[in-house]
């Protein structure tokens, strides 16, 4: 395996985020009404539960292919995406 593409390892990661969250709350909501915000907030804890477990375990198979570029860039995502969870929990 090449480790030479890792930016479109990273553009795709960094695009199928929203197509899933935008997928994940139209199933949330299931053809109903969301007036208060409530769809968006478990469409947007169902993703990021769902993408750190997808993201960490995709990056544990990189490091073992020894696939170190695409392996910093799934720890990049997941960083964010960790820092982002924390901040909204944190409330600051």
């Amino acid at each position: 395996m090449s480790d030479k593409n890792w930016i479109s390892h990273l553009l795709i990661r960094i695009f199928a985020l929203p197509i899933a969250f935008i997928m994940l709350y139209m199933i949330i909501l299931g053809g109903r009404s969301d007036s208060m915000g409530l769809g968006l907030v478990y469409a947007f804890l169902a993703l990021a539960i769902i993408g750190v477990l997808f993201l960490s375990i995709e990056a544990i198979w990189l490091y073992r292919k020894k696939l170190l570029n695409k392996f910093l860039a799934n720890i990049g995502i997941l960083s964010v995406l960790l820092l982002v969870l924390l901040m909204l929990f944190g409330g600051r």
